[in-house]
């Protein structure tokens, strides 16, 4: 789950985990040939809450505009490049919602292509 997006960051950006989630409804992006599932999470008050502070926290910056508070769609994927045939399928897979716990926290830098584990 995107809850930031910045090109560094900031060494002192502390988020309380575990973070409890509900995953909902599927999500499917992207154009052409395949496609991107995902799932929504539900934004509870908490999480909205952690949200802003974080983005308060770090201060004005590059962020995607998807990311700021009040744009921000909370979602997990789940795969990626599911040829356009198979998204049926892979949704019929899913189930209903589910309860999910955030254990971890990254930065991943999307023009290197380089994941670095915070927590």
């Amino acid at each position: 789950m995107t809850l930031l997006v910045r090109a560094e960051l900031p060494a002192d950006v502390r988020v309380p985990l575990p973070i409890p989630l509900v995953l909902g409804s599927p999500l499917v992006l992207g154009a052409g040939e395949s496609r991107t599932l995902a799932r929504l999470v539900v934004p509870s008050p908490e999480l909205l809450a952690l949200h802003r502070r974080l983005h308060d926290a770090v201060g004005p910056g590059g962020d995607a505009p998807f990311s700021a508070p009040a744009r921000w769609t909370p979602h997990v994927t789940l795969a990626r490049r599911i040829p356009l045939p198979e998204v049926g399928r892979a949704i019929a897979l899913l189930g209903d919602e589910s309860a999910a716990t955030a254990t971890g926290l990254r930065h991943w830098d999307g023009v290197a292509r380089v994941e670095t584990r915070v927590v």
